[in-house]
């Protein structure tokens, strides 16, 4: 009995001692969005759904393989053009973890302007293309919970996504949700 009252004291102890290393809440949701460029798009073809830019930050993701034009903020960079979510978290906050939901076939770079100004890279947003058609969630698309762990902390005011350097075929792109888990100041 008494190895089992050690035992109890010494496990307390650890517990209580130990970092608690849990997700934190999506400091992006909420937050104001723009659209950077003219060749954004928040409806699809033929009569699609009309959705704001504050719908990639509302928390909610679209089901797995849903139409690419459907729901989502959309672009063309046929034409050249760039185009850039901007999500402006209103203060600095700290992030961990990112997940992000858009197309299937291309890849994505989400960036961070830390408070003082000056874009950084925060994450390379790979290609799903191989797991099916339509939104896919990154870094897991069988798992809307899964995060993206960040190799360390970043500080944040805005982040930026945008398509990659000749991240796709067609030259379409789409995003649906970004998160971003931590804590603000």
């Amino acid at each position: 009995m008494r190895k089992l009252v050690v035992l109890v004291a010494v496990a307390a102890a650890l517990l209580s001692a130990a970092p608690v290393s849990a997700v934190g809440h999506n400091v992006a949701a909420g937050a104001t969005v723009s659209l950077n460029g003219d060749a954004f798009f928040t409806a699809g073809w033929g009569g699609g759904q009309i959705v704001a830019p504050s719908t990639v930050v509302d928390g909610v993701f679209l089901p797995r393989g849903t139409q690419w034009d459907q729901g989502a903020v959309w672009w063309d960079q046929n034409d050249g053009r760039k185009g850039e979510i901007i999500i402006d978290l209103g203060e600095p906050c700290v992030i961990e973890s990112l997940t992000v939901q858009a197309d299937d076939n291309d890849a994505y770079i989400v960036r961070y302007e830390a408070p003082g100004g000056g874009k950084k890279l925060a994450w390379n947003v790979p290609n799903y293309d191989i797991f099916g058609t339509g939104m896919q969630t990154r870094p897991d698309p069988a798992d809307d919970t899964a995060v993206h762990q960040l190799q360390g902390d970043i500080v944040a005011t805005k982040l930026f996504v945008r398509a990659a350097p000749n991240a796709s075929n067609d030259r379409f792109f789409s995003v649906s949700e970004v998160q971003a888990f931590g804590y603000c100041f």
